[in-house]
């Protein structure tokens, strides 16, 4: 993957959490599954950071999605709840 491809993956996952950031706002009644969808974007983000070789910016990915959605870090059967 280029450099020029993952650019363009972490703006459009970052648009894409900008959007959810907003639907939350106008319908918090829907957090639990807005939020699910803002970590998913985290995770995407992350993992591109990852593959980039980019750990600090990865950890940082990480941690936000964790902070959004427990999901990121509760486990069952030994799997993720929410993974990208």
């Amino acid at each position: 993957m280029s450099v020029i491809e993952v650019s363009k993956l972490t703006k459009y996952y970052g648009k894409a959490r900008g959007i959810f950031a907003e639907y939350l706002a106008m319908m918090p009644a829907h957090a639990n599954a807005t939020n699910q969808w803002v970590a998913l974007c985290d995770l995407s983000t992350c993992r591109v950071a990852i593959e980039m070789g980019d750990l600090k910016g990865a950890e940082a990915h990480l941690f936000a999605a964790a902070k959004v959605s427990p999901m990121t870090t509760s486990y069952v059967d030994g799997a993720p709840q929410l993974r990208d």
